[in-house]
Parts: structure tokens; C-alpha cells; sequence
């Protein structure tokens, strides 16, 4: 069994998710590029990735700060964690899609990326809707991400604090979407406010359920665990079939709670094999979703120029190859060197501040 505390199975969950929304994605430029929706329809499911995402950030968030809640020391360390994780990396992408885009004009005022949505964008802020038009397509999901882990230091302040508040969340949301779909009416519309929406959105519970999943994982045995996978994963499965021609962000969220409890709960009392490569590839999880996009751009266009009747499953193969290399690459040379540095200069401001104080 592997050493406490390490779950190599959600790292690896965490790659092939990655690799779904990238299947999903060239499926998609496919259709666009040579006018063919065969890979699209193969994998049209992909954009589950970004559900299961948002569940496993919820439990990944809780499970590795459990010890710390009702600490509010701990605020500082984990915000700063938060930002070297998400930012450097997102925002060496963002300047080079933004230089791109202003050479091909489509920055500025009544243009496809207006500077108001540039600013927000740079600084992860709610666009006016959903997804918006994010100068790093895949980007739109950050916004949650960082809302959720501001959210989340609540917990350090008071566990209890945290708790309450996250549970009269999740009922807004549900209310305000019950309300929105027996009464046409919901908050969003009723004050006008647009940015209301990222608050309200039925994603936030895939963190909560992720969350959940953490704390049971950690509190419960393997016989109520196993019980909770089977009831949820059943229901969920049964309910995603029944209704496969829809996708419901609360069914979607349900499933990957009893997929993400039940990876944790084999590797808890049964253990998992390392995998190098697949560990890899989780840890480069973030580039290569970042990046996928403008890769897949990148291989299309040049194809498409080359031979507009290329075959299909050749571009689709050269074109994973070719998107999962950048985004690997990028973590290697770029996402680890940045946080490297970043990591040394916090340690040495620390260092500073302590002799100082000593």
C-alpha cells in the first residue's frame, strides 16, 4: 500500500480526465476543420471532465488541509499555495494568446475579446456569462476554482463556520434553480446583478460533493463507504442513462462523487500499482488543459493546409500526440520551473521576516 495521505489513483484520475477533455475538444475541431462529426459524436461525453474536476478540486481541497481547519494560521500558507498553483502558469499562457489575438485584431472595443473581458480575464474574475469569451478558451473554469478556495478558508477561521455556510449555499443554489425552473424567476434576473450567476451556479456543488466525498473518506469505514458508492453510483448511473440525451451538472457531480469515493476507498484498503507515467500525466494535468486548445489550433490549421482530406483517425491521432506533448512539455519546463522559483522566493521572504522578528 502506498505511504498514508498519497492517493496515486486520484493523480491518475486526474491525467485521464484531462485526456477526455482533449478527446473531446478534437473531436470538435474535427467537424469544424474537415467537416467530419464522427470523433465528435464518439466522444461527445468529454466535456465530463470539467465535472469531474470540480468535484476531485473539493476533495482534494478538504482532504489535504483536514488537519489544519479551526487553525486560521494556516490562511496565509494555503492562499499563497492556491496562487502559485493557478496563476504563473495560466498567466504565461494568457500573455501569449492575448499577443496572438492583438496581431490578428481581435482585442479592443466591440471586438471578440473587449478590454473590460481582458482585465477580468487576466485576474480570473466572472465574466458577465457563461462560459464568456475567455482569451484562454478552457480557462473559464478557473473563476470557480478561485472562488471556491477563497470560499473554502472559512474552514480555518472556524470548521463549524465553514460547514454552515457551504450547506446555506448549496441550498440557494438549489433553491434559486428550483425557482428558476417552476417559476421562471431567479435571483440573477430579479436584480439584474450579472456576476450573481458565478455564486448561484449549480457547479459550486460539485465542490461541495467533493468536499463530502473527502470527509467521509476520512471519518467512515470501508463498509458505510462502500455502501454510500453503491447507493450514490447507482442512482447517479441509472439517472445519467435515463436522461443520456441531457447533461445534468447534478447528476454528472453525483457520479464523480461516488467514482472519486470509490478510487479513494480501493486504494485505502486495497492499494494501487505506481505508475510513472500516469503519475506524470496528472501532474501535468493543469498544462494540458490549459493548453489543449491553442495545441489543437495549432496542428489543425497547418493539416488542413497540407491535405483537406487527410484521413481522419491519421489527424486525430497526430493532432492527441502532438496536444498532449505541448502540454506535458510545458509542465515540465515551464509549470515546475515557475513554481520552483516562486517556492525559493517565499522561502527566503519567510527566512527574512523570521530573522528580523528573531
Amino acid at each position: 500500500m502506498n505511504s498514508p495521505g498519497k492517493l496515486l489513483s486520484l493523480e491518475y484520475a486526474r491525467g485521464s480526465a484531462a485526456i477526455i477533455v482533449l478527446l473531446f475538444h478534437i473531436g470538435y475541431s474535427l467537424e469544424i476543420y474537415f467537416h467530419d462529426s464522427t470523433f465528435f459524436h464518439i466522444f461527445s461525453f468529454g466535456h465530463i471532465g470539467v465535472d469531474f474536476f470540480f468535484v476531485l478540486s473539493g476533495f482534494i481541497i478538504l482532504y489535504t488541509n483536514h488537519h489544519y481547519l479551526n487553525h486560521s494560521y494556516w490562511i496565509a500558507s494555503y492562499f499563497k499555495k492556491r496562487l502559485i498553483r493557478i496563476y504563473p502558469v495560466y498567466w504565461s499562457i494568457f500573455l501569449m494568446m492575448t499577443l496572438w489575438h492583438l496581431m490578428q485584431g481581435h482585442i479592443g472595443e466591440g471586438k471578440e475579446y473587449p478590454w473590460v473581458n481582458m482585465i477580468k480575464c487576466f485576474f480570473l474574475f466572472p465574466l458577465d456569462e457563461i462560459p464568456g469569451t475567455t482569451i484562454v478558451g478552457s480557462a473559464w473554469t478557473l473563476p470557480f476554482e478561485m472562488l471556491f478556495y477563497v470560499a473554502f478558508m472559512l474552514f480555518f477561521i472556524n470548521k463549524l463556520t465553514g460547514a454552515s455556510s457551504f450547506a446555506i449555499w448549496a441550498l440557494l443554489i438549489i433553491s434559486n434553480d428550483l425557482s428558476d425552473h417552476f417559476l421562471s424567476k431567479n435571483l440573477i434576473a430579479m436584480t439584474n446583478v450579472k456576476f450573481l450567476w458565478i455564486f448561484f451556479s449549480p457547479y459550486i456543488l460539485q465542490f461541495i460533493l467533493g468536499m463530502i466525498s473527502a470527509y467521509l473518506f476520512l471519518h467512515y469505514s470501508k463498509r458505510t463507504l462502500c455502501l454510500i458508492i453503491g447507493i450514490t453510483g447507482g442512482i447517479s448511473t441509472a439517472s445519467i442513462l435515463f436522461a443520456a440525451t441531457h447533461s445534468n451538472i447534478y447528476l454528472n457531480g453525483l457520479f464523480f462523487f461516488s467514482v472519486l469515493s470509490g478510487l479513494a476507498t480501493w486504494e485505502k484498503y486495497r492499494g494501487i500499482a505506481t505508475s510513472e507515467f500516469f503519475l506524470l500525466l496528472g501532474r501535468a494535468s493543469y498544462t494540458i488543459y490549459l493548453t489543449h486548445m491553442a495545441s489543437i489550433q495549432l496542428c489543425m490549421r497547418p493539416l488542413t493546409y497540407l491535405n483537406p482530406h487527410m484521413n481522419l483517425i491519421l489527424v486525430f491521432m497526430i493532432v492527441l500526440f502532438l496536444a498532449s506533448i505541448i502540454g506535458l512539455l510545458y509542465h515540465l519546463y515551464v509549470e515546475l520551473p515557475l513554481q520552483k522559483y516562486l517556492r525559493t522566493l517565499d522561502s527566503k521572504q519567510v527566512l527574512r521576516e523570521q530573522m528580523t522578528s528573531g
